[in-house]
């Protein structure tokens, strides 16, 4: 927990101790410090209760058991990508057009199924991730770059996986970028196998 949750943590196990000071003080200070005093309590019952449990889910990997899912409060599906796996180097949609299945829709687990319901009425929050290591990473080798064709069509990237949110019931978007992002040289020389004729620092950083 952050420094203002362990505050508010300490107020409320003090409660006890600060309640019977109220006795020693006018009606006036004692109703205000009476007000101030239930706020605190009621702020550190929900930090006490604000953890998420996350797990990241491989689409093309076998779905999780009842067991294995149960712990958690979060399932980010991994990935939705625009591009048909390759042993030599991802064969990249130059549209930047995500791969999907019938409906519209992305597996979220075994490469075929799709329905987040099952999660979802276990009470799980649905998170549906676009990208990974696969379209293109700022390591040196990196032979995958499928980022330099979706730079520039954000507007439509961002409609189809609207679309896909709406048409499988997710409850929202993870970008999991790992391409480049060049800022005062900082990865000099680690894009430099990218399409240059597409890759552009200053069309990464406004991506």
């Amino acid at each position: 927990k952050n420094e203002c949750c362990k505050n508010i943590i300490f107020i409320s196990l003090h409660l006890r101790h600060l309640t019977m000071a109220l006795f020693s003080l006018s009606p006036r200070r004692r109703s205000a410090l009476t007000f101030a005093l239930a706020i605190a309590n009621v702020l550190s019952i929900r930090a006490l209760n604000d953890s998420r449990l996350i797990a990241y889910v491989g689409n093309w990997q076998t779905c999780p058991t009842v067991a294995q899912y149960t712990p958690y409060t979060h399932m980010v599906v991994a990935f939705a990508v625009s591009y048909s796996w390759s042993v030599g180097g991802n064969i990249c949609n130059t549209d930047c057009s995500i791969n999907t299945l019938a409906g519209n829709t992305v597996p979220i687990c075994q490469n075929t199924v799709t329905d987040t319901s099952t999660w979802r009425n276990a009470g799980k929050k649905v998170v549906l991730s676009f990208g990974g290591a696969g379209m293109g990473g700022s390591w040196i080798g990196d032979t995958n770059h499928c980022w330099d064709y979706c730079f520039g069509k954000e507007d439509t990237l961002s409609t189809a996986l609207v679309n896909i949110v709406n048409n499988q019931n997710f409850d929202g978007i993870d970008i999991d970028y790992e391409y480049c992002y060049d800022i005062a040289g900082s990865q000099a020389g680690r894009c430099a196998d990218g399409d240059t004729s597409l890759y552009a620092d200053e069309k990464a950083q406004t991506f």
